[in-house]
């Protein structure tokens, strides 16, 4: 069992696990999971709080060119700073344990990173 090999604190019900807000709601028989908490300090830890938001993060069907590239030298240190990485990290997190929408953005920027890293 579990509980047997790794040490569990609280024997109700669950409310929060690995940074995911989860929510029940008994008469509906949903259960919910958030991390409204995680993005916000994503947010804050990135300083992208004057960022835009938008309904779709990517254009489905989107292709990220050359021309979009970094030119000038400090455009290329940010993009090759272990801090993008992080990002692109913590975004994939975000997408795999609750926001499957934003999957296909995060693939892409990742594959764009890599590519732009390796040509440099």
């Amino acid at each position: 069992m579990f509980g047997q090999k790794y040490r569990i604190s609280g024997k109700g019900e669950m409310h929060w696990t690995l940074g995911i807000g989860v929510s029940r709601d008994h008469d509906t028989h949903i259960i919910s999971l958030s991390q409204e908490e995680y993005i916000s300090n994503l947010v804050e830890c990135f300083g992208l709080q004057d960022a835009n938001t938008v309904t779709t993060p990517l254009e489905p069907g989107a292709i990220l060119t050359k021309e979009q590239c970094p030119t000038t030298p400090a455009e290329l240190q940010g993009m090759n700073s272990n801090r993008y990485r992080e990002l692109i990290g913590s975004l994939q997190y975000v997408a795999l344990a609750t926001r499957p929408d934003i999957s296909f953005a995060i693939s892409k920027l990742a594959q764009f990173w890599s590519t732009q890293h390796r040509s440099i």
